[in-house]
């Protein structure tokens, strides 16, 4: 998230140095933030894909933030809960490991 924000804000001077806006208001972004925001939207709803995935729910559920408020905060809840414990249609629990060797505790 940090080197996106930072990304953007040296794209979006390179943008306006260069004269590469895409309109005259102060909202308007120029076209290689526009670009950068492109090349970032794919990875982005994979990785949202994928921890949905991870809580036992498809990733078409992803689509609740078309729905304001009630949308994004349900997806909002649902991205931050703990993995399901068993395995699921999509794949093991990948904590699973982690879990195993959270008991361990060494001799000291």
């Amino acid at each position: 998230m940090l080197t996106a924000t930072l990304l953007c804000a040296g794209l979006a001077l390179v943008d306006d140095a260069l004269g590469l806006q895409t309109g005259t208001g102060a909202a308007e972004d120029g076209l290689l933030i526009s670009l950068l925001t492109l090349t970032l939207f794919i990875p982005a709803v994979a990785v949202t894909s994928r921890r949905l995935h991870d809580t036992g729910r498809s990733g078409w559920t992803q689509l609740l933030i078309l729905i304001p408020v009630i949308g994004w905060f349900t997806l909002l809840v649902w991205l931050a809960e703990d993995s399901a414990r068993a395995g699921n249609k999509w794949g093991e629990d990948p904590k699973a490991p982690l879990r195993s060797h959270a008991a361990f505790t060494p001799n000291g």
